[in-house]
């Protein structure tokens, strides 16, 4: 239950990053340049860091750490233009996705894990992206779920 509603801050945050056109979770499709600009996610295996049960009758609690991975993607207006466009809309989606600072709405700690290469859907296009992990710290009680 927490899982899910990380998640769901995390697709609202960038949902509502300036200019984005189309946002998705976990999706199939390659990204197309008529929907851009694009914000895409997946959600990665979440560890358990800490595992928390007092007595055999208590339920337990657990201390995870969620990876989620962002694609940006912008049509940009010129090949020339492309990487420095999809540098600002990566800028104005983290600023989203940080909004209030690293707490993700009393729901976990965000905190950036690492980038990706550029990429470069096969479209013909000007279509340029790049991914960034996101690692998302948080508890899980099994009694509050």
């Amino acid at each position: 239950m927490q899982r899910e509603k990380i998640c769901r801050e995390f697709w609202r945050r960038i949902d509502s990053t300036p200019g984005v056109n189309y946002t998705a979770r976990n999706p199939s499709k390659v990204p197309a340049p008529e929907d851009a600009p694009i914000i895409q996610f997946f959600e990665l295996n979440d560890m358990v860091l800490e595992a928390r049960q007092r007595g055999a009758s208590q339920l337990p609690s657990y201390r995870r750490e969620l990876t989620i991975v962002c694609e940006f993607f912008v049509s940009g207006s010129t090949e020339e233009l492309a990487s420095a466009e999809l540098l600002l809309f990566v800028q104005a989606a983290r600023l989203k996705i940080f909004e209030g600072g690293t707490n993700l709405g009393r729901l976990g700690a965000i905190s950036e894990a690492e980038d990706g290469r550029i990429l470069r859907p096969p479209t013909g296009e000007n279509l340029i992206g790049v991914g960034k992990a996101f690692t998302i710290e948080y508890v899980d009680d099994v009694a509050t779920d």
